[in-house]
């Protein structure tokens, strides 16, 4: 029989040399950058989306002008009313997302809401025309629903496969 005292395993730091870690931080970061787009891609369209002219703070010198696209008659109360339906979505949906991250993993689940939310974000034009601003406020509130595992998944992972003595600089990687 071995003695207990001299069975010990030493785990060696990991090496500074580019490794699986640093590509999976890399796409992880890819990943929270693409949801901000995502995200904030509304903020900056609604400026073309809308009429200028009467009741909106866009109003200038092109507001005779004809435009290659459909334009909306959104008050400013209906445009904040849409820029904040994502966050509706995603209040509602982030501890249960987290709860679900912990329980199936992180890495389906984080491709699911990247792709989720990507796809709800192609129909965004579509809603626009077919549906007004009420299909606009139900597709952003989509949205939020399908990005709000995006940060729990990120921290499971992390927590699984960062070393802990490089969880801190992974994690402030992924999340600047």
């Amino acid at each position: 029989m071995a003695d207990c005292a001299s069975s010990h395993v030493f785990v060696a730091p990991p090496r500074k040399r580019f490794g699986v870690r640093h590509l999976q931080a890399l796409l992880m970061g890819l990943v929270v950058f693409f949801a901000y787009s995502l995200r904030t891609n509304l903020s900056v369209a609604i400026v073309a989306m809308i009429r200028p002219g009467s009741n909106s703070s866009a109003a200038n010198a092109t507001a005779g002008a004809s435009t290659p696209y459909q334009v909306f008659d959104w008050d400013e109360s209906t445009r904040g009313a849409l820029l904040s339906a994502f966050y509706w979505g995603y209040t509602v949906s982030m501890v249960p997302s987290g709860e679900l991250a912990q329980r199936l993993g992180g890495s389906r689940l984080l491709a699911g809401a990247l792709i989720a939310t990507s796809a709800a974000t192609m129909l965004l034009p579509w809603c626009a025309d077919l549906g007004g601003w009420q299909a606009v406020f139900a597709n952003r509130v989509v949205q939020g629903l399908a990005q709000a595992p995006v940060f729990p998944c990120a921290f499971t992972l992390l927590g699984v496969w960062a070393p802990p003595q490089q969880r801190v600089t992974f994690t402030t990687f992924v999340l600047a």
